[in-house]
């Protein structure tokens, strides 16, 4: 499933689970889709029976599954307002502004699999205080991803519980992770514009600047088709890329003038 738009889908309490997207399965792909604005209510609080507005992978840990280069936001439910990964891979996702009312995670409940270049942001548990509005992870591998802004307003749990599993050069928001997962970063990422979902890093300040590990294979290009910095990427779903700006060049001594030159910024 290549380019699609699923939005305000809403399944009731039956015993399809309540996804709005579901390849549970060993193989599949779900590549550039924006899915939103889906309200799927009540089904079920176990998580392994797939509460989720997006559920894929298969149990048995070989799942070659894969969400790519999505965005999944605005949804509403009791449980998983956002992925539920169980294996398989997903890369390049923007998971933002999804709300969970009673269970688990707005973000992403992980249970295995492996999960690069991703940006959670602004995904809220209703009543949470243990951070784990943006990521709950119990097994699998998170690499590269951006998890900052999660949990309920003037909440100072951060955005991710992680009890297993690899949770390597991330960028986060509470620094109290970093005693059981050391190797991540905490500090600001400096979006452009994270409140209108713009979440392109806005300069060279950013925590998520070459804070990336090299050589995640199926990972050389971001959600917009920029390639990554093959040493030093970015983390998050964007690669960051310097701006241009106009200057003249005088050269003195032959009295010559280039104006408009585009010169990179450093």
């Amino acid at each position: 499933m290549t380019g699609c738009t699923i939005d305000n889908c809403h399944t009731d309490r039956t015993y399809d689970l309540g996804n709005a997207v579901y390849f549970g399965g060993t193989e599949g792909v779900v590549h550039n889709c924006d899915i939103y604005s889906c309200n799927n209510g009540y089904s079920h609080i176990d998580p392994d029976a797939g509460s989720a507005i997006v559920l894929f992978g298969s149990t048995s840990k070989t799942s070659t599954a894969t969400l790519s280069s999505c965005r999944i936001h605005n949804n509403s439910k009791e449980t998983i307002a956002g992925v539920f990964q169980r294996s398989g891979l997903m890369v390049n996702c923007a998971i933002y502004e999804n709300a969970s009312t009673k269970y688990l995670s707005a973000g992403i409940y992980k249970t295995g699999g492996e999960t690069y270049y991703c940006t959670v942001y602004g995904n809220v548990l209703t009543g949470d205080s243990s951070g784990k509005s943006g990521l709950i992870q119990t097994d699998g591998v998170t690499k590269n991803c951006i998890f900052y802004g999660n949990g309920p307003a003037a909440s100072t749990a951060g955005s991710c519980s992680v009890t297993g599993g690899t949770f390597e050069n991330n960028v986060v928001d509470n620094e109290s992770i970093l005693a059981a997962y050391p190797g991540n970063f905490v500090g600001d990422p400096q979006f452009v514009d994270a409140a209108n979902a713009d979440f392109h890093i806005a300069n060279a300040d950013s925590s998520a600047l070459k804070t990336g590990a090299a050589a995640i294979d199926g990972c050389a290009y971001d959600i917009d088709g920029v390639e990554r910095d093959a040493s030093h990427p970015t983390a998050g779903c964007y690669e960051f890329v310097k701006g241009e700006v106009d200057v003249s060049i005088v050269f003195e001594g032959d009295s010559e003038v280039w104006s408009g030159t585009p010169v990179v910024a450093s």
